[in-house]
């Protein structure tokens, strides 16, 4: 947050995104976040909320003296599929309550389980934990896996166990403590969120038509997009519908591990848009993606 508020020093208005923020208001911290990495690269200016016909738009960036590019921030809360998938993963993780014993579980589900399902699982897992040792266990219908014991307790471990890698969220629910057994259940479910294209119709309307124009969406909150939504969005372009919206801006990011240290680092996705009136700029796309880098590399490593 010390770097997003920095990047607005010298930014005409920009109380207004300080005193949303002090109020703790959600949307407004995603503005910060995106003009901390149009400003990656230096010597940017930025002017908040220009007119674009008769509203107003997020803001616009340029390099000194250069043509100025029009920004669209939106800032996804929960879709309703992803607060289902949550719940699943929270009614398994707080089995870890009642089994009062030392033991680490992983439930690895390929698919969210019907109903039925899931009351399967949750039938099963107490005296599957009972178990000494290392364990796995088959779910039905080709539902997933349980992994008894491949880890210490308290030690997470996101493996794919053979499986090709896939968007996936997870939960982990830990009990430690000198009156408690020390145990964990992680779950990890394969998902990805599905509303790609209704933040580009959305959004892209809010764009001129004559000017070059970015749409920045901030996906913390949905989950598996930065894997998925870039080549969804890759395919709308080919549509040849959006011709206002020169590229789109996936950023995100979280607390990582590195050689120095834990970080927090910016995970950016930049898809642009071959059929678009005006190029993004090349100076723009190179600053995104390089503030993107360290957490790309990272993640690799």
């Amino acid at each position: 947050m010390g770097e997003q508020l920095a990047a607005l020093e010298g930014v005409a208005r920009s109380e207004r995104l300080i005193e949303k923020i002090r109020r703790h208001d959600i949307s407004a911290e995603a503005e910060p976040a995106a003009i901390y990495l149009v400003r990656y690269a230096k010597d940017i200016e930025i002017e908040l909320e220009p007119p674009v016909g008769e509203r107003l738009a997020d803001f616009r960036a340029r390099e000194k003296g250069g043509t100025w590019i029009y920004v669209e921030v939106t800032f996804p809360d929960w879709s309703k599929a992803t607060e289902r998938a949550q719940t699943v993963l929270r009614r398994v993780a707080e089995l870890v309550h009642g089994i009062k014993k030392a033991f680490t579980l992983e439930v690895f589900l390929r698919r969210e389980p019907e109903e039925e399902e899931l009351k399967g699982i949750l039938a099963v897992v107490p005296d599957f934990c009972n178990q000494e040792g290392v364990q796995r266990q088959d779910l039905l219908n080709n539902l997933g896996m349980l992994f008894l014991n491949n880890s210490a307790p308290g030690a997470v471990i996101t493996d794919d166990h053979g499986e090709e890698p896939r968007p996936r969220i997870g939960m982990a629910r830990a009990i430690v403590g000198s009156d408690e057994p020390h145990r964990h259940i992680a779950v990890r479910m394969t998902y990805s969120d599905q509303r790609a294209a209704t933040f580009l119709d959305a959004e892209a309307g809010q764009l001129p038509k004559d000017a070059p124009g970015l749409i920045m969406i901030g996906i913390s909150r949905a989950p598996g997009s930065s894997r998925v939504w870039a080549p969804l969005f890759a395919d709308q372009f080919e549509l040849q519908l959006h011709n206002q919206v020169s590229g789109i801006c996936l950023f995100g990011g979280g607390q990582v591990l590195t050689p120095r240290g834990m970080a927090r680092l910016p995970e950016t996705k930049v898809p642009t848009n071959p059929h678009a009136k005006f190029a993004l700029p090349p100076w723009l796309k190179t600053a995104l993606t390089d503030a993107g880098t360290e957490f790309d590399r990272v993640g690799r490593s």
